[in-house]
């Protein structure tokens, strides 16, 4: 029950009078406090409690909220694709400009068709050119939507709301009804107060308007946060289920595929269950791939001569303390026919989680560089749920750059080191960031992405920096490494799921027939 304006304006009208009485008596006591030379010392008590008063109340509003600053939020997964952290965006988009008002959380309809918009817009997103594209997905996956998200929010009303477990759906139908009561039983109860003390009820109301506000702020932000964390969860799982990264069964994703087992074959030692990092170093002809691969392993591994010797990939173990870290894949230089080079390593280039290219530092020509990188560019454009492979560029042969008879590394690379001097050594520094910065503008590769090495010398040089740097990618690479193998393991999957679903509906239309002819 809510007073309308007119009746409003009857109360007020009644209460005019004595309003104007309490004004005429504080104009009066006013005029006394002037009389005794009071006023100012009575005005400057007053700004002193009114500002004791505000700064208690600021006080008060802060400790009263404290607890809202601490609502656990949802964050988007690092493992997704850049498609799926662009779709996460939009999502963080939509519960920004959530409309409170329009969502009552006591509107199941309402939050229904929320959610339908949320998994909706994540559908267009990954499917733009289909009809009804949240339809295009496999029934269980939709059920496993509605069960993440309930197991979401179930632990964190459990969490986070007093007494959710005890408090049954009767008590709480039954409390909700004793709140509706109790607000119609307060509303008469205010305006018999007005009728017959129109002062007091007045500022009554005006007590009640501003404890109202003061309520309902934490309400609102408590809903706000509500609606805010179910458009995420939603749009987590939705994002997971049109990238195709959400798994029908639980199980570890990162298991050994058939292809690196088949590469582990080659590399002449027992299989590992485990995936491994899968890393292809390519580039130009003699460009120095395999004295890096030799350099990387600290033995002869990769065979070195004056012409080219490695064809096709050529696989080997990259182990630390006995325990396989990664696969390691040289392969021969591409020269001219670039796309040829790709198309006949195509299989091996979408399942790389870490690209090392070798440039060579006395090698001008790199129009084969650059439409490599185009390539693979293109390759993982046409398949957005996956990953594009990290790419660190080795710069070779900078032992002969100028000037030639210098070689004493190590050498100071920054650009505050080599500024004013003439030494031989500061010369050779200054070639050695010429050619990164000339090898970056021409491949649009970032400086701190290239490692300048030196792998053919008696002594390899720099070698630990590009260790560090494949350190720092690394998480970038095990993200692309694990969408990789989610992709494989779903496509394992199809086929004995079929199979034991062609079996269980075997076995009960049997059974039919049996109970049938009984």
């Amino acid at each position: 029950m809510r007073l309308s304006w007119r009746w409003l304006g009857v109360i007020i009208l009644f209460a005019l009078p004595w309003l104007l009485l309490v004004l005429a008596g504080l104009a009066n006591g006013a005029y006394w406090l002037w009389q005794q030379q009071l006023l100012p010392l009575w005005l400057a008590l007053l700004v002193f409690v009114t500002a004791l008063a505000w700064l208690f109340a600021i006080y008060l509003h802060r400790k009263r909220h404290a607890p809202f600053r601490t609502l656990p939020t949802v964050a988007a997964d690092a493992l997704w694709s850049p498609d799926g952290q662009a779709a996460w965006q939009k999502v963080l988009v939509m519960a920004a400009d959530i409309d409170v008002a329009r969502y009552p959380l006591s509107d199941a309809e309402k939050l229904w068709a929320l959610a339908w918009q949320v998994v909706g817009d994540m559908a267009r997103h990954f499917n733009p050119g289909t009809a009804r594209p949240e339809l295009a997905v496999p029934l269980p996956y939709i059920l496993i939507i509605g069960e993440k998200v309930s197991h979401d929010l179930r632990l964190l009303l459990i969490q986070y709301l007093p007494l959710s477990h005890r408090l049954t759906v009767a008590d709480a139908v039954e409390l909700w009804r004793g709140v509706e009561a109790a607000g119609t039983v307060g509303d008469v109860l205010r305006v018999g107060r007005l009728a017959f003390n129109p002062l007091g009820g007045l500022l009554g109301e005006a007590g009640i308007a501003l404890m109202s506000k003061v309520l309902r702020y934490p309400q609102a932000q408590l809903q706000r946060w509500v609606l805010e964390t179910f458009i995420k969860k939603v749009g987590y799982y939705a994002i997971a289920l049109y990238s195709g990264q959400l798994p029908l069964q639980e199980g570890p994703v990162e298991t050994l595929s058939d292809y690196s087992a088949a590469d582990l074959a080659h590399a002449d030692r027992p299989r590992r269950p485990q995936e491994p990092l899968r890393i292809l170093v390519a580039g130009q002809l003699k460009a120095g791939k395999s004295s890096l691969i030799n350099g990387l392993f600290g033995e002869l591994r990769a065979g070195t001569d004056a012409l080219p010797l490695t064809t096709g990939l050529t696989p080997y173990r990259l182990e630390r303390g006995g325990v396989l870290q990664a696969l390691v894949f040289d392969s021969e230089g591409y020269g001219e026919d670039v796309a040829a080079w790709c198309r006949r390593h195509q299989a091996c280039l979408t399942g790389i989680d870490l690209l090392l290219l070798v440039c060579s530092a006395t090698q001008a020509a790199r129009q084969a560089d650059a439409l490599f990188l185009q390539q693979l560019r293109e390759l993982y454009a046409a398949h957005p749920e996956r990953a594009a492979p990290v790419q660190l560029l080795v710069l070779t042969h900078i032992d002969q750059l100028r000037p030639l008879r210098e070689w004493r590394p190590p050498y100071d690379l920054s650009q505050s080191a080599v500024a004013g001097e003439n030494s031989a050594a500061a010369s050779k520094a200054q070639s050695i960031l010429a050619a990164m910065a000339a090898v970056g503008t021409a491949l649009h590769v970032p400086v701190a992405d290239i490692v300048p090495v030196s792998s053919q010398t008696s002594e390899p040089y720099n070698l630990d920096a590009l260790w560090t740097s494949i350190a720092v990618k690394l998480p970038d690479a095990q993200r692309a490494c694990y969408l990789r193998c989610l992709r494989d393991k779903q496509a394992a999957q199809n086929w004995p799921l079929l199979w034991r679903q062609l079996l269980s509906s075997g076995r009960m239309l049997l059974g039919s027939v049996k109970d049938m002819l009984a």
